[in-house]
This record gives C-alpha cells, structure tokens and sequence, in this order.
C-alpha cells in the first residue's frame, strides 16, 4: 500500500492482519499535504514499512536523499520510534520484501542475487554510514556481483571496459555494457552540462529545487518549539502526544485520533485499539 497517509489505528491493524507493507514517501507527502504517515503508529502495530521516493517533483532525487527526510522526521517529529536499524531496514530489506522479492533481493544473505552497495564507514559508524551518507561516501555497486559504479581501484580490479567518471571530486569509473542504445558516461555528462536535471550532489549541497521536509499547513506553520515539541500544533499541554507528531485531521474530526479513549494518541499508544494499555 503506497503512502497510506490518512491510516488510522483501525486501517493499521487490518492492514497488518491482511499482511499488507507500506509504501512511505515521506518528503513527497510532506510538500503535498504538509503531513505524512503516522509512522509510530505503523511501528507499534507490527506493520512492515519501506521506502520509496514518490517522484522528482514532489519527492526526492534519490533514496539517500529519502532517507535523510526519514531520518529527519523520525528524529524531530517522531520521538525515535524508528531505531538506526529500523530506517536502514526500511531502505532495504522492507523494500524487497514490499515488491515480493525478499527471498533474492534486500540482504547480504548466501543465495541472494548480490545486489550490495558498499559505503565508506569512516565518517559514520554502523548504520549511520548508510544513513548519513553522501555521494562521496557510495564506493561501489554492484548489481547482480558485477559492478555499475564505484572507486577506479575497486570497479578496475572486477570488471573491464568502464568509463572515468570525475564524481564530486573523485576517480570514479561508471559501467554502461549493459544499457540499450551504447549510452557513454560523456553523453550523459554533456546532457547534465546542457541544463538537464544533475545525476548527484556533492557533501553539503541540497538537491536542485528539493521540496521541503520539514511538516507546515496553517494550523501548526511555525514548527517545533518548547511549547510544542512536536510541532503539530497543539501545545504540550493539551496534547495527547507531546513529543510525537499528530495533528488534528478532518478525517479524525478536526481531534487528535485517540480510538480507544483512554487518553494517548494513536500515535503514542502502544495499543491503541486496546483501552487502557498505553
């Protein structure tokens, strides 16, 4: 099921019990509706969420950039209900599992097809290297075992006959056997030169014309602040959720969504069809 943002406590366990995953495009969502889905509520409930960019309009160039929005969102508007683990998961595994691939595809597992991405691990540590990484830090892919893209030493000591391709900076070597049309790696650079949308960004630089990822409509535009940690709103006083992102919504009555009354939001409910477990 694809962005599922209008899901509340009762739509998440039917989905979970119909085995459905979740499509989330977080930064899409955002600039579309100003909210996205309510992502603690999908991990309390056991459902399966992957990640996904939407489109270049409205969502973001790539799935590093998506997942730094994730990140973003869980870490300012979700009180971490996703660990390091649960967003690298949701970036591979999940996704794989979504599209009906999780036996041959998502894991660095024996008998898997040997799709990797291989990222540098010394500017961050465990997951993180994943999650934070930028251009600079994708040292080489692979699809299937055999290489697409990555550092010259690397890509030159697996496969032969790919391009020099200067990426931010770096040597790098780009391998375009396989694509119809005898596409180089120099057309591709001039179309990029004459105005065409980039291929990447550098450390440092955002995305040409990226939309926002940080939650405004009229009734919570200011954001997160010590009155309103969450930044939905409502303040802390009267939320039902101070510290996790819920909104009142015209599907929930204009209310923030508490289905089984006992005074926590969905969004912060362990159980939220369950009253009294909080």
């Amino acid at each position: 099921m694809i962005h599922s943002v209008g899901f509340g406590a009762s739509e998440a366990a039917a989905a979970k019990t119909a085995g459905a995953k979740i499509i989330w495009s977080p930064r899409s969502n955002i600039v579309l509706y100003g909210d996205t889905a309510p992502i603690s509520l999908f991990k309390a409930t056991g459902l399966t969420i992957a990640l996904g960019t939407d489109w270049l309009p409205s969502g973001s160039m790539n799935m590093l950039r998506e997942l730094a929005c994730a990140s973003s969102l869980n870490e300012k508007y979700f009180a971490k209900a996703l660990s390091d683990r649960d967003l690298f998961d949701i970036a591979t595994k999940n996704g794989a599992e979504a599209a009906g691939y999780g036996a041959e595809i998502g894991q660095l597992t024996v008998g898997y097809l040997g799709d990797v991405t291989v990222f540098d691990g010394r500017a961050h540590a465990g997951f993180r290297a994943v999650i934070d990484a930028s251009t600079e830090d994708m040292r080489l892919v692979l699809r299937g075992g055999v290489p697409l893209y990555g550092d010259a030493p690397l890509v030159d000591a697996l496969a032969k006959g790919c391009e020099a391709a200067a990426i931010c900076g770096l040597d790098r070597r780009v391998c375009l056997a396989d694509v119809e049309g005898g596409v180089k790696w120099a057309d591709i650079d001039a179309s990029i030169k004459a105005g065409n949308y980039p291929l990447f960004f550098c450390r440092g630089e955002t995305p040409k014309d990226e939309p926002s990822c940080v939650p405004y409509r009229d009734t919570y535009p200011n954001g997160t602040s010590a009155t309103d940690r969450d930044g939905d709103g409502v303040p802390d006083a009267t939320d039902t959720c101070p510290t996790v992102f819920n909104p009142p919504r015209g599907m929930d009555r204009n209310v923030q969504a508490d289905t089984d009354a006992d005074g926590a939001g969905d969004a912060c409910d362990a159980k939220p069809l369950d009253k009294g477990v909080k």
